[in-house]
């Protein structure tokens, strides 16, 4: 394994509104289409992962509209199953960009156990 670093990043494309003042390419989806979602980011990290076998992931980010908007169980497996098709530094960021008022207690404990070390709160 070489120590060519690489950098992650899930595109969340999903808000409860589409703001007049958010410049966001974002859309308001129901639950089985952002599930949906969530399955089909899982595929594309499996399919691409022996593209950097030799990679070490620094940092991973969820961000778009709103990544809180995956249910959390989804969004918890996800994380795990990217430790497990890639090899992350020890030290590897992986944040999740959120709106505030989408953080509750139910959520932190979600990121904990995800693995997340750094929340961008917009």
């Amino acid at each position: 394994m070489s120590d060519a670093p690489l950098q992650l990043y899930f595109h969340v494309p999903f808000c409860r509104t589409h703001c007049a003042f958010c410049n966001k390419r974002v859309f308001v989806a129901d639950e089985a289409t952002r599930q949906a979602y969530g399955k089909a980011l899982l595929k594309e990290a499996e399919a691409a992962a022996p593209d950097f076998a030799g990679s070490v992931v620094q940092s991973v980010c969820f961000g778009g509209g709103c990544p809180t908007l995956l249910p959390q169980e989804q969004f918890v497996s996800l994380c795990r199953h990217l430790r497990q098709l890639y090899h992350f530094a020890k030290d590897a960021e992986i944040t999740v960009e959120a709106a505030p008022n989408r953080v509750n207690a139910g959520w932190m404990v979600a990121f904990q156990h995800a693995g997340v070390n750094r929340l961008s709160l917009e």
